[in-house]
């Protein structure tokens, strides 16, 4: 009988190349035997396949969600809620991948909070919450947690979350801010700040809001440098700051806005190579784009990537553009425009150009996600068929492995 690649193969060579595959045959090895399964399930193993393309900046896929044009702006989303992906290393020329969105079974409209690594945070207009790795095709539901701030004499704001990687403990956390604003003069009066933890399952307060006088302005969490990162309105300076919750410290610092930035009409927050940025827009015209490198809180840390002016993308006026990553080769920067579009910027030719996509929903919102093995515990589900493919992957569990050798 031929011998098997598990028996001629040296463990050490073995171990070395299963971090380098993707999670599909991943995902499918599982089932070779009780100690593949054991390895690749591993804590170790999951951390290097986490780490890896990181290093290499590959594997990176772009996750979007169905939007209605009329309402991205106000951050309302109408069902049926799509999910697609776009691997970005085989090219955004392709037709996006179908996915299966945990969700849409409850029929209500949903939205993607945060990323960090392969797990997406969905919320539905219910206030439902999972995270959900859509390589593994696996989600967990986020147990419902009671609003405890908020009295008669108060208006409550709509939830602002952050989802993150807390490093120290080895654990991914949730940070939910509810903000409480008076009847009389509009302004905060209280903060209720909790966190959830994918390890305990559950829930639990933390430290109040460090700055009472500020709201923080309706925009998604930007995940950099292990904080969650919003901007935020002072109403003793009128201008726009930081605000940054560290998930392992479980803690709020506030993080100076360069004072460049207040010549603009709007300022957003976006993450490039893992570094916090301020992308800034002056009457839809021209758009200049700064980074926090390295990740400080001095304005000095501040420095200016590029600017470029409507002119420069084939298109008559942008009200919204959005970076996402860098190209492979470093000399071109992708953008989402007006959550409807994708353009390349060559950074040399200072020029942009719009990306065809035939299957592209008319409007999306989007994240950028890592493809990796990260797994949710105990009680996550399995999302089921995926909706463009029905070469589904090998979902092994311990009773189905086989003896601890490979099958021929």
């Amino acid at each position: 009988m031929k011998q098997s690649c598990f028996h001629v193969c040296p463990l050490e060579l073995i171990t070395d190349i299963l971090p380098r595959l993707p999670v599909k045959p991943l995902l499918r090895f599982r089932c070779v035997s009780k100690s593949w399964f054991a390895e690749i399930d591993g804590l170790d193993f999951v951390k290097s396949h986490v780490r890896r393309p990181i290093e290499i900046t590959t594997n990176h896929h772009l996750i979007l969600s169905e939007a209605d044009v009329a309402d991205v702006y106000n951050r309302t989303y109408y069902p049926p809620t799509r999910m697609f992906s776009a691997n970005i290393d085989k090219g955004l020329g392709q037709p996006l991948k179908a996915l299966s969105n945990p969700l849409k079974s409850m029929k209500r409209v949903t939205e993607i909070l945060g990323s960090c690594n392969a797990l997406l945070l969905l919320r539905n207009k219910g206030q439902d919450l999972v995270l959900w790795n859509p390589f593994t095709r696996r989600h967990k539901t986020i147990p419902t947690e009671p609003i405890d701030t908020y009295t008669a004499l108060e208006n409550r704001g709509s939830p602002k979350y952050g989802f993150g990687y807390d490093s120290i403990h080895n654990d991914y956390k949730v940070v939910r801010v509810i903000e409480c604003f008076s009847k009389d003069s509009g302004c905060t009066v209280a903060y209720e700040i909790k966190v959830y933890s994918l390890t305990m399952n559950s829930w639990r307060r933390v430290q109040d809001f460090p700055c009472p006088k500020a709201y923080i302005l309706d925009q998604p969490g930007r995940l950099a440098c292990g904080a969650s990162h919003w901007l935020m309105y002072l109403y003793d300076t009128y201008a726009d700051d930081i605000i940054a919750f560290d998930f392992g410290k479980e803690e709020f610092q506030m993080l100076p806005l360069a004072s460049f930035t207040e010549v603009f009409d709007h300022n957003c927050l976006a993450v490039l190579q893992g570094c916090l940025c301020v992308y800034s827009v002056l009457a839809t015209i021209q758009v200049t784009l700064y980074l926090m490198k390295p990740y400080g809180v001095k304005n000095e840390d501040w420095t200016k990537v590029l600017t470029f002016m409507q002119d420069a993308i084939p298109r008559d006026f942008f009200e919204y553009v959005r970076p996402l990553m860098y190209s492979k080769s470093g000399d071109k920067l992708l953008f989402e425009e007006t959550f409807q579009r994708f353009l390349w910027y060559d950074l040399e030719d200072k020029k942009g150009f719009e990306i065809e996509i035939g299957n592209k929903p008319p409007a999306f919102v989007i994240e950028v996600c890592l493809e990796s093995l990260v797994m949710l515990g105990e009680n996550d589900s399995f999302d089921g068929h995926n909706e463009s493919n029905s070469d589904d992957e090998s979902n092994c569990d311990d009773e189905s492995n086989g003896d601890d050798e490979s099958h021929d």
